[in-house]
């Protein structure tokens, strides 16, 4: 009550105004970095009765001028400003080039052509891959890459060389992700700025943009990104709807529409809607078509056994009923600031389900580290637990429902018990490791800021627990239980990729942009120690990826055992050494003199210079080395007609598949003998495809190192046709080191 009266007071008098200059530069504001970006800018005092008023002076620009308006909008808006900037920021470092290299083997290629053939069959429910269903992942990654391909007009075909001739093909697929990116830098610097600084915002915000793990990610289409952004998104809502001065304070009227009041609560609901309705229309669509399956519960109750059956239709048509009765709630309960942060908090999660089931149980253990350290258990009942748990099932619900009565048990036991109990308890696929394993990327995947990690971490646990209103305290303690809770999380989890480890860099990364925060301000000493190890820890990182510098691709691709291209003049160690030596100057005298916001900038400066080099030079020049596109446009540039088939032979890298839009896995027909995939050891199979197949030319991609054994296959073919295939075989594109494209004729 004692900050609403204040709001409720008249302008400032003489005696509230500062007594001198000095005063009020002292005075918090939104742009000085040392109050809360909520907190209101110092009113000026008025000028003395009598006193003309001051002239605009050259270096003021009046309000008259274009850029005098826009400077005056600046100063009553400085938040809306600062996220629009650091949003285009984003957008400049992440967006050019992404479309301009191709689509790496094989995550990207695999979920790509199951997001195609959604695309051609235009049904967004059933995950399907070459004749059989896709059961690995949730849907979301597919949805977004469907949805790049309908807005950029392709993928509405089956087989031809347009998803190979065309660029248009990677920014279809890839700009969601990016957007993704984005919208998590953009999430976590709105949480940073508004409940500790303005300053600790952006610096916090240009720290995550230039994070090696980050910005590879956000050009990499896989699932990790859309799951750790919604992530870093949910969480930063939460801590709004929590910590934030206006949390409970009524919804701003944005503008009137006729009698209705236009408030942030139409935001939720807006984007509630047009995520969900599609999802209920498409899925009863399609119910109409297949039948119900039925689900058995075999409840027991008080030890009684009370056997529950229902189907699909019904558990989806109670879906329906609860995401009705969630909007008719919403519209009812929401009143205040902090109901809004939260409703989007669980809907996010919600998302985080259908992106990679694991946010919010990543959530829900940050926030319970969290009230375990911190003891402020009161925030649970503040926390809307109940409305948030229904949000999450209407959310993820739909699809699960609509997978199991398309597919049944066999999706059912796929899904949930292979690619997500086992994955998580005994090992699916990748690595093995204990808490070691992910210390080695991080420290890759978090440089030049992997420097500053030990002090931040040190300062943000070594303080005493935050008092009440202490909001900078309590959000650096959560930060630090999101970054330990995720560390542990994936430690313990028995499958293990590099790109894994991907939620816990958010944390560090906001945790390193409040230490220079404090830094710059002066309030963070005695960090010499900490800040001699994160040097040396530097060293050492650097010295790894100069001459090991597959590291970062090592980041996110799926084997990594692949042989870097030597052979192609492919050696980037000059640069990344340059890199190395710029970033270590800045970075000493960020920490050991007092010339630290020179060395800020500075830092800054090489960061950016790094990220740009890495994603649009670095991963450029070797993508024809982990991507087919290059090779399958060959073949569609030198092949006469659709008769001169490609045929992939003893390799099933996913990108033969999506580049050639299904063309060797023909799924119109089905039928076998138009299938052009022989993964087969002994041959038998593609030489009898072969031997009723004569008269015609044909394009083989295979490994570079089993050429000797096809140029083998072929010549084992009987009579002259053996001799004939032999005598025409030909290397037609050896551009890649693990990928050729050779041709014969039979």
């Amino acid at each position: 009550m004692k900050n609403k009266d204040k709001t409720r007071k008249g302008p400032a008098s003489k005696a509230d105004a500062p007594a001198s200059k000095s005063e009020a530069a002292s005075a918090p504001s939104d742009l000085s970095g040392s109050g809360s970006a909520s907190s209101p800018a110092p009113v000026r005092a008025p000028a003395p009765a009598g006193d003309a008023p001051r002239a605009a002076t050259a270096a003021e620009p009046t309000a008259t001028t274009v850029w005098g308006r826009m400077v005056a909008f600046a100063r009553r808006h400085p938040f809306a400003v600062a996220l629009t900037g650091v949003i285009l920021f984003a957008l400049a470092v992440y967006v050019p080039m992404a479309g301009s290299y191709g689509l790496w083997d094989p995550w990207e290629t695999h979920y790509g052509e199951v997001a195609r053939r959604m695309v051609h069959e235009n049904d967004y429910l059933f995950t399907r891959w070459q004749n059989e269903s896709f059961r690995s992942k949730p849907p979301l990654t597919f949805w977004i890459m469907s949805a790049g391909m309908k807005a950029f007009g392709i993928g509405g075909t089956w087989g031809g060389g347009d998803f190979a001739h065309s660029a248009v093909t990677e920014w279809a697929i890839r700009l969601p992700f990016v957007l993704f990116g984005v919208f998590g830098i953009a999430m976590a610097f709105t949480a940073i700025a508004r409940l500790v600084s303005l300053r600790a915002g952006l610096i916090a915000a240009a720290v995550l943009t230039t994070t090696p793990f980050y910005f590879f990610l956000a050009r990499h289409a896989i699932t990790d990104m859309p799951a750790c952004a919604l992530l870093v998104g949910g969480l930063s809502c939460y801590l709004l709807a929590i910590y934030s001065k206006d949390a409970e304070q009524p919804l701003p009227v944005w503008f009137e529409l006729g009698p209705f009041k236009v408030t942030p609560l139409w935001l939720f609901l807006g984007v509630l809607g047009a995520f969900m309705l599609p999802q209920f229309i498409h899925f009863w669509q399609f119910a109409l078509k297949f039948p119900a399956r039925p689900i058995f519960f075999p409840l027991r109750i008080f030890g009684a056994r009370i056997p529950i059956h229902t189907n699909t239709t019904i558990i989806m048509a109670i879906t329906t009923a609860f995401f009705v009765g969630l909007v008719a709630w919403t519209v009812l309960v929401c009143k205040t600031r902090r109901h809004v942060w939260l409703f989007f908090f669980y809907f996010l999660n919600g998302m985080g389900v259908l992106a990679k089931v694991y946010p919010p149980l990543e959530s829900g253990l940050i926030i319970l580290c969290f009230l375990i350290v911190s003891g402020d258990w009161k925030i649970l009942l503040r926390s809307s637990i109940g409305w948030g748990i229904v949000c999450v099932l209407v959310v993820a619900l739909p699809w699960h429902i609509g997978m199991y009565q398309r597919d049944g048990q066999p999706w059912s036991q796929e899904y949930f018990i292979h690619h997500l109990l086992k994955r998580t308890a005994s090992g699916v696929h990748g690595d093995r490791g204990t808490f070691e394993y992910f210390l080695q990327q991080l420290g890759v995947g978090m440089w030049p800021w992997v420097a500053l990690v030990p002090a931040a971490l040190i300062r943000a646990v070594a303080m005493p627990r935050p008092a009440a209103n202490d909001v900078r305290g309590k959000v650096r303690l959560f930060l630090a239980c999101w970054a330990v809770g995720t560390f542990a999380f994936y430690s313990l989890m028995l499958t293990k990729f590099h790109h894994y480890i991907l939620p816990c860099v958010p944390a560090l990364m906001l945790l390193v942009g409040l230490f220079l925060d404090d830094l710059i301000a002066g309030k963070a000493r005695g960090t010499w120690l900490a800040g001699a190890l994160g040097m040396v820890i530097f060293g050492f990182v650097a010295r790894d990826f100069v001459w090991n510098q597959q590291r970062f691709i090592h980041l996110f691709v799926y084997n990594y055992g692949r042989a870097w291209p030597f052979d192609y003049g492919l050696d980037f160690r000059k640069w990344l050494l340059l890199f190395a030596v710029l970033a270590a100057i800045p970075m000493l005298a960020l920490l050991w003199t007092r010339a630290r916001r020179a060395a800020l900038y500075a830092t800054f400066a090489v960061a950016i210079g790094f990220t740009y080099f890495s994603i649009d030079h670095y991963l450029i020049k070797i993508s024809p080395h982990w991507s087919q596109k290059y090779l399958i446009n060959t073949y569609y540039d030198l092949r006469k007609d659709s008769s001169e088939k490609l045929i992939a032979w003893q390799m099933n890298w996913r990108g033969e598949n999506f580049y050639s839009k299904s063309e060797i896995w023909d799924y119109v027909t089905n039928d076998p003998d138009d299938q052009t995939v022989f993964m087969q050891v002994d041959n038998t199979q593609i030489q009898n495809y072969l031997k009723t197949r004569a008269g015609h030319r044909y394009f083989v991609i295979t490994e570079k190192g089993r050429v000797d054994g096809l140029r083998g296959a072929l010549r084992a073919l009987p009579d002259a046709m053996g001799t004939k295939a032999s005598d025409s075989f030909q290397i037609v594109d050896e551009s890649s080191n693990k990928f050729t494209l050779v041709a014969f004729e039979i």
